[in-house]
């Protein structure tokens, strides 16, 4: 999945999809301490720290 910013910059880029959210963001999530060693959730923004997602890209490996 790739996410652009509306300023055209690439925010996020990775192949780990999971159902219905990134593999790392679950990582995160399952370690239960409110750091993002392992990524950071750009679609939800946390932190309200980054600005609104303009563009989705996904691939489907087959």
């Amino acid at each position: 999945m790739r996410i652009i910013d509306n300023d055209g910059n690439t925010i996020r880029h990775t192949t780990l999809w999971d159902k219905d959210n990134f593999v790392d963001v679950k990582m995160n999530d399952e370690l239960d301490i409110d750091l993002y060693l392992l990524g950071y959730n750009y679609l939800d923004d946390p932190k309200q720290v980054y600005p609104f997602v303009s563009q989705f890209y996904f691939w489907e490996l087959k």
